[in-house]
């Protein structure tokens, strides 16, 4: 499906994995338009062809005033996810591990000594140098989980497993994938603190995986191609990946049992690969995404994390003070809205009545979503001040202010 829609008509569209971000063709006569709640502050261009020059008239008289305010609204908008992206993407110095195995309790800046793997989480890593140190062999998960159980694996193709161990065991990302939000595995009757599950990757990162490994052996299970669920391996069962996994969707999805999504759109997307010495790309991705509560009776330490997250402070007060004026804003444009909304219901002009609500129905989408992301906003605040600790002087957002 995926290379059916993109090239059959020639590159007019993606395959969207994230459905929310995504169009659709079908749905029944009498519903509503799907296709108008998708990518709402999606800006149209700014001109018209050349040789087009639409008769706008008919829309552009009554709605004038709404038009001029949901387009500063817009800019608003995105200065404010600029603001989230500086405020919560940086290096923070200090967070829980929700994910729960080797892990440290608190993610800090590790030195890595010359331990050679897992180097690039330096700033701030999940990982102790210790567990950094023996994650390319069977110490860290027992014999029954090397990836090398059919022989040594090209330099080129363990590079990748050695990294994915690496951002499993250091990056503090990792933990919002928790599968399990209350820590329990309800199938299996047993507690599970560990588990990811549908952390989104690059596509071309899993590409990559794939080409560089497809030519070595490995051992997977037949049914259900996940590594975790093959605990013996036998030289019989041992096959190319490439025989194993039709590609590196295939691969990444199924080889460590769905804690990975194969992600189009990259920036959406973790990757595992960057160098040493650069900062993590994954703090930038999906900043708004939250974490989990912590799970039943796990409290950690987190005295280290005032000095650094005080640092916050001031960028999340003007994300209060932007909050508050965009809640104003949108309280207005509802109002102006509803206004429209009632010309459209007594005007017995088709062309003017459906052209106005089209605009209303595209103009209440950009506010749900306006409100979704100031809501998302607060609950991101909320989730670094639990990193502070009780009582210290960290920003609370006013009820009244979303």
């Amino acid at each position: 499906g995926k290379e059916m829609c993109e090239k059959l008509w020639d590159g007019a569209f993606v395959y969207e994995d994230k459905e929310t971000h995504a169009y659709t063709w079908d749905w029944a006569v009498g519903e509503s338009n799907p296709n108008n709640a998708i990518l709402p502050s999606k800006a149209y261009p700014e001109n018209h062809c050349p040789s087009e020059n639409p008769e706008m008239a008919e829309c552009y008289t009554p709605t004038y005033e709404v038009d001029a305010r949901v387009n500063f609204v817009e800019s608003r908008v995105d200065a404010m996810e600029q603001h989230m992206e500086e405020a919560l993407g940086h290096d923070e110095g200090c967070g829980t591990c929700h994910a729960i195995y080797h892990h440290k309790e608190v993610s800090s800046p590790t030195d890595f000594g010359t331990v050679q793997a897992c180097g690039q989480y330096k700033d701030n890593a999940c990982c102790t140098a210790e567990t950094a140190n023996v994650v390319h062999n069977d110490e860290l998960y027992g014999e029954e989980y090397r990836w090398d159980r059919c022989g040594a694996l090209s330099e080129k193709c363990q590079r990748h497993f050695v990294n994915e161990a690496c951002l499993y065991e250091c990056d503090v990302h990792v933990g919002k994938w928790r599968k399990h939000d209350d820590c329990f595995d309800e199938v299996a009757g047993e507690e599970n603190k560990w588990q990811i599950s549908g952390m989104p990757l690059k596509a071309s990162l899993c590409d990559s995986f794939y080409e560089d490994c497809k030519n070595d052996n490995f051992c997977a299970n037949d049914d259900t191609k996940s590594f975790f669920d093959e605990v013996t391996c036998e030289a019989s069962q041992c096959r190319p990946f490439s025989a194993i996994y039709s590609g590196g969707k295939e691969m990444c999805e199924k080889l460590w049992d769905g804690a990975f999504v194969y992600e189009g759109n990259e920036t959406h997307a973790y990757t595992w690969d960057w160098a040493v010495g650069e900062s993590n790309p994954n703090n930038n991705i999906l900043p708004t995404t939250m974490f989990p509560d912590n799970c039943p009776g796990h409290s950690p330490d987190q005295t280290a994390c005032h000095s650094v997250l005080s640092n916050n402070d001031a960028e999340l007060s003007g994300l209060k003070a932007e909050n508050k004026k965009l809640h104003t804003l949108v309280e207005t444009l509802q109002a102006q809205v509803e206004s429209v909304v009632k010309d459209v219901a007594g005007d017995d002009n088709d062309g003017e009545g459906f052209a106005i609500a089209g605009f209303v129905v595209g103009f209440l989408a950009l506010a749900l979503a306006i409100i979704a992301m100031v809501v998302a906003l607060k609950a991101s605040k909320t989730s670094m001040n639990n990193c502070l600790k009780p009582g210290q002087g960290h920003v609370t957002l006013e009820e009244g202010a979303i």
